[in-house]
């Protein structure tokens, strides 16, 4: 396999120099379960393109858990090169556990103490991280180093004797104890439960441009690490389940413990869970073995769960390329855990429960495709943008979130289709909620829209403002779906298809995704129809993409006029051929009424405006009195538009009638009547909005 197999192999005796680390023992020998793979990669010919030569950061660690104290003892090797062109004195390290640490941490001040609105409750017990020794490590000697906690203790810095050259490639070797806090936010214990993720010291990334990207851990902050190799030994109670990321190689029993051998290769984090009752549930896609531990009185909703994550898949290896791993595991907390649920980690992810709704409601009354599967869509989506892309979360958080919400979008689109009676993601009484209609309410009201800009380091956001969700993962997702829509399906595949190509092991940025744009379809590629023709406009990307990134504004198109008048003739003074004023009299027909004036002395006109900052090229549909109908395209740069028909008279006109323009959050506007026609009459406003605020309880709930 990789490095790890020839020279990992070690058994690290080094750490009982630690006296806190020396119950730690040698494993013994052991095979894997025969249906478990053992390489953490799949075959060559599945896995696609893994630049192996990519590796920076790879990991060695001993962990033993005791559930009594709720922490982790260990000891790790990091093996880091130097791949930039500049030398570096010094390394900085996340110690992300130590958030959790005391009240004035900056994650703590940040968050208000809660995250996704769960709080640590009654029973607030702390969590850190505590490095206790830190050498560099020359042959078989160690050399003691000098290290220091930043102001906020979630970074550190170590010292060395002497610079690390470009190229070279240097091995540290420490240990540390971490304590589990109570879990609210993604990593911790609830009871015998425990999710240990984000738990070890691991170094920042050094980019040959932006030298040290070493952030501060805060509420909206994710991570951003390098790829490596992990080999990773755990000591728990026998009775555990344990899930990891990465591949099991050995296991072991002895007395009351046992010792589990763990490989991964080409990731940028390990995370583990352990807890004596979970059950199991086995399945696969294509060789990938997917593996679900769960609570067992919830062991029903493995079906349904498996059937999101094939479905996911299937969407994401054919638009995006083949998934590398050759396992996935899902992981369900327990209740009291919940705090744990949603987040996503290199081959392993946790998710969230189903609703217990009887089938006879679910077929008749009330069924929803969003609680507990969505989750399992969403994480599993991190694989790729964050997993096997693994942008810059804190600096760019929207290139993870915001492109991974678009992602599972397109694969619930490409399992239930657009547009048929299986494009749902509510059902209430037989009606439906159409995905586009779950894009556009994720936006908000109107008048409570994010004013944030997208493109900002993550910890710019305020918890208490309360827009990174809706701009992070839902404009994101809108911007782009609504791109999809104005440059056809076919171009914006391409160019996605070019970016995940480029993404591959890469740390992409926003520019990289723009310019994946632009290389593929040019800066400036025809706008499309519903049917796929070209519409008599194109689109400037960048402009788009400027928009989409920098602005605080989103697309606002309103139908302000439909009428139909009489036509303006000629009657008047008009000076005749000798320059003399000659009366022309008005017609016989000047005070009838424009419904009684024959259709060639009426003319229809449209009003439009764009009270949005968002310029974007929009279709316009106009009905007329006879059963015709024309779409005029409006590039929509202007404020207002006036369309006029000589001789036609409009029935009414719609805005974007495809809804192709999904960025736009209210559309109450966009279609309008003329007075006194025979059709029905536009929805009055405020039964629009009763109608759209039933629409998002069903969707998302009341918060408790």
């Amino acid at each position: 396999m990789s490095s790890l197999r020839s020279s990992g192999a070690r058994r690290l005796p080094w750490l009982c120099a630690a006296p806190v680390l020396c119950t730690i023992a040698a494993p013994a020998a052991a095979k894997p379960p025969p249906e478990a793979p053992t390489n953490p990669l799949r075959p060559p010919e599945a896995r696609g393109v893994v630049p192996l030569e990519r590796k920076v950061a790879s990991y060695w660690i001993e962990a033993k858990l005791d559930p009594e104290t709720k922490t982790v003892l260990a000891g790790a090797t990091l093996r880091w090169k130097n791949t930039t062109g500049r030398a570096v004195q010094a390394l900085p390290f996340h110690l992300y556990m130590n958030a959790f640490r005391a009240e004035d941490t900056a994650w703590m001040r940040s968050s208000g103490g809660s995250h996704r609105g769960i709080g640590p409750g009654d029973e607030l017990d702390w969590g850190y991280v505590d490095v206790r020794t830190m050498e560099l490590w020359d042959g078989e000697a160690g050399r003691p180093l000098t290290y220091r906690e930043d102001t906020d203790p979630t970074l550190l810095l170590v010292s060395l004797p002497s610079p690390v050259e470009p190229g070279r490639t240097i091995e540290l070797r420490y240990t540390f104890e971490t304590k589990l806090p109570r879990v609210f936010a993604r990593t911790g214990y609830a009871d015998d439960f425990f999710m240990v993720a984000q738990w070890f010291p691991k170094i920042a990334v050094l980019e040959e441009a932006g030298g040290w990207k070493a952030h501060v851990f805060t509420v909206h902050d994710e991570f951003y690490a390098d790829f490596g190799d992990y080999e990773v030994t755990l000591d728990v109670p026998a009775e555990m389940v344990v899930g990891h990321t990465g591949v099991r190689v050995a296991e072991s029993t002895d007395g009351e413990r046992k010792r589990l051998s763990v490989r991964a290769s080409m990731v940028h984090d390990f995370a583990w869970t352990a807890y004596a009752d979970f059950a199991e549930h086995e399945g696969s896609y294509e060789g990938i073995r997917i593996r679900q531990l769960l609570p067992k009185d919830r062991l029903e909703e493995a079906p349904a769960h498996l059937e999101a994550q094939i479905l996911a898949l299937r969407s994401f290896e054919d638009r995006y390329g083949p998934y590398p791993w050759s396992t996935i595991t899902i992981v369900h907390p327990p209740p009291g855990a919940q705090g744990a649920g949603g987040m996503e980690y290199p081959t392993l992810y946790t998710t969230s429960s189903r609703p217990q709704i009887p089938a006879l409601v679910r077929r008749f009354v009330l069924d929803e495709r969003v609680a507990g599967t969505f989750t399992t869509v969403h994480e599993f989506g991190h694989q790729y943008f964050q997993g096997l892309f693994a942008s810059n979360e804190h600096e760019q958080a929207w290139v993870d979130e915001g492109l991974n919400t678009m992602a599972d979008l397109l694969a619930y689109e490409d399992a239930y289709g657009r547009g048929t009676e299986d494009d749902w993601i509510v059902r209430l009484f037989g009606h439906r909620l159409p995905i586009d209609a779950f894009v556009r309410l994720s936006l908000g009201r109107r008048g409570d829209l994010p004013v944030s800009p997208l493109d900002q380091p993550a910890s710019f956001f305020s918890a208490d403002v309360g827009d990174y969700g809706a701009v992070t993962y839902s404009k994101t997702s809108a911007a782009m779906l609504t791109l999809r829509r104005l440059v056809g399906d076919g171009a914006f595949r391409r160019a996605m298809a070019a970016y995940a190509e480029r993404a591959r092991f890469a740390h992409p940025t926003g520019d990289d995704l723009e310019r994946a744009f632009v290389d593929t379809l040019g800066a400036h590629p025809p706008v499309r129809n519903a049917d796929g023709s070209e519409a008599p406009l194109r689109l400037d990307l960048a402009d788009f993409f400027d928009q989409m990134r920098y602005g605080s504004g989103f697309p606002d198109f309103r139908l302000r006029r439909v009428e139909n008048r009489r036509r303006m003739g000629e009657a008047g003074y008009h000076r005749d051929e000798s320059g003399a004023l000659e009366e022309t009299p008005l017609p016989d027909d000047f005070d009838t009424a424009v419904f009684d004036l024959p259709d060639e002395r009426v003319e229809g006109v449209v009003v439009m405006t764009r009270p949005g900052s968002f310029r974007l090229p929009v279709p316009i549909l106009v009905a007329f009195a006879d059963d015709s109908a024309t779409t005029v395209w409006w590039d929509g740069r202007d404020r207002s538009k006036v369309l006029r028909f000589p001789g036609k008279r409009v029935r009414y006109a719609a805005i974007d009638p495809d809804h192709a323009i999904l960025l736009e959050p209210n559309r109450l506007d966009n279609t309008r009547y003329a007075r006194r026609d025979d059709a029905p009459q536009a929805i009055p406003a405020f039964a629009g909005r009763i109608a759209e605020a039933l629409a998002v309880l069903v969707t998302v709930g009341v918060a408790p």
